[in-house]
């Protein structure tokens, strides 16, 4: 069961059965969202920015699937697919990475709607990893004021567990 550490609008997510743990920030959802079946399985966890907050929104996310499938570029061809939609925003790019001591096969994706400067951009990346048959995808994305400050520390916090 997950278990979690309240602090000043942010808390610590660590999560046993899916082994990870983040740092959220913002307001973390109290509702975690869990999807099972024979092939395929899932859990959600969401942040969002203060409700208190008008200039800038932002969404923080961890989605871990677990599949039946253990060929990398199908599973990262899914995580992408599944951020594209969940952002809902053009891709603009993409890189491959590692991650971890383990150097886990990585992707780092980058959205973005309307001009870079513009308030109402949507900015946002994601990373996703792949372990085993476990596909960790990591999102954060904002608009308004630039919250990428935010959204790289988040990033950064997250771990897979042993």
């Amino acid at each position: 069961m997950p278990t979690s550490a309240p602090r000043a609008f942010a808390r610590v997510v660590e999560d046993d059965r899916y082994k990870f743990r983040a740092d959220f920030p913002g307001m973390v959802s109290e509702r975690v969202e869990d999807f099972n079946a024979s092939s395929l399985s899932w859990r959600l966890y969401t942040s969002r920015s203060p409700d208190n907050e008008k200039a800038f929104s932002y969404t923080a996310t961890v989605k871990v699937f677990d599949t039946d499938a253990g060929d990398i570029a199908e599973l990262f061809a899914a995580g992408e697919s599944d951020a594209s939609q969940s952002i809902g925003v053009p891709l603009m790019g993409r890189a491959d990475c590692s991650f971890g001591a383990g150097k886990l096969p990585c992707k780092t994706l980058s959205y973005q709607s309307g001009a870079a400067n513009s308030m109402g951009a949507v900015k946002g990346k994601v990373m996703l990893i792949v372990k085993g048959k476990r596909l960790y995808q990591i999102t954060f994305y904002f608009s308004g004021a630039d919250q990428s400050a935010v959204g790289e520390k988040f990033l950064q916090s997250f771990e897979i567990l042993p």
